[in-house]
């Protein structure tokens, strides 16, 4: 595996981890590769500094950290560990665990063996953070319709095309729609490029992907 603690091979759907440690430290590694698998579904090799789920999903908010932060990697391997801690201790679960039960963050531990790190973090989040958007129901989307030169440039396909447009215009939007018409005829999201500015707009286009 050449130093990687777990990959994700897309070309065979194969993931591979290291044969070390309990049940629980492997069951991780695959649980974050499953996480590349559904969230990136492109190959990926991980090494022990990607995987990290006791990592907050909050942004550090200054400093070299949060430059990093921003980078496309950090960011996949921050979806990758908490699609993994979801995924082996869901926060519903986590809450039951704590409020019904009247376990610690160490109990917990010690009964599924997963490390305290995660354990804390899904327990913060069940019990700090709001509801997840899913349990509310969302209003149906809104066709696109807003401008004529905006639809041409998520219809346009097989060349060029370059659309030029001021600030407050929709480019964000547009790029989104985009994406979605492709993947709406079949293409591969994985093949996929989009191209921004800046890390922060590059940050608000994932959110809205």
């Amino acid at each position: 595996m050449k130093g990687a603690k777990a990959l994700f091979d897309e070309q065979s759907g194969t993931i591979l981890c290291e044969n070390q440690g309990n049940d629980a430290e492997r069951a991780l590694l695959v649980a974050h590769e499953l996480g590349h698998a559904r969230l990136h579904a492109t190959s990926s090799t991980c090494v022990a500094d990607d995987i990290d789920p006791s990592r907050s999903i909050e942004t550090a908010p200054v400093g070299l950290q949060r430059v990093e932060d921003y980078g496309a990697h950090e960011r996949r391997e921050l979806q990758a560990n908490v699609f993994a801690r979801e995924f082996l201790l869901p926060r519903r679960l986590a809450a039951r665990l704590h409020i019904d039960d009247g376990l610690g963050a160490a109990d917990i531990a010690r009964r599924t063996g997963l490390p305290i790190g995660l354990v804390r973090q899904q327990l913060f989040d069940a019990l700090l953070l709001p509801p997840p958007v899913r349990e509310v129901e969302a209003p149906p989307p809104t066709p696109f319709v807003e401008d004529s030169s905006q639809e041409k440039a998520v219809r346009h396909r097989d060349s060029p095309f370059q659309l030029q447009a001021g600030p407050g215009t929709g480019k964000t939007r547009t790029l989104v729609d985009r994406a979605v018409s492709l993947i709406k005829e079949g293409v591969d999201p994985g093949a996929i490029l989009v191209l921004t500015f800046s890390n922060r707009a590059a940050g608000e286009l994932a959110e809205r992907l």
